[in-house]
């Protein structure tokens, strides 16, 4: 059985979308998501603490750094 390098991948990479905003954690300031959400209800995976927000929540705390 021969393997052959091959350089194309097998998933192609995705191209970055402009209209998605970045969301960063408002208790530790660290990244969490990329995308476009009204509300956000999860966990941080960085300091584990719940983050229950709307999106003109998360916003205004982006805007304050």
């Amino acid at each position: 059985m021969s393997y052959e390098s091959n350089s194309n991948p097998i998933v192609p990479p995705l191209n970055s979308n402009s209209g998605f905003k970045d969301y960063y954690c408002p208790h530790c300031r660290e990244f969490i998501l990329k995308g476009n959400v009204k509300r956000l209800n999860m966990s941080c995976p960085h300091c584990s603490r719940m983050i229950s927000v709307d999106e003109k929540d998360l916003f205004l705390q982006t805007n304050e750094e």
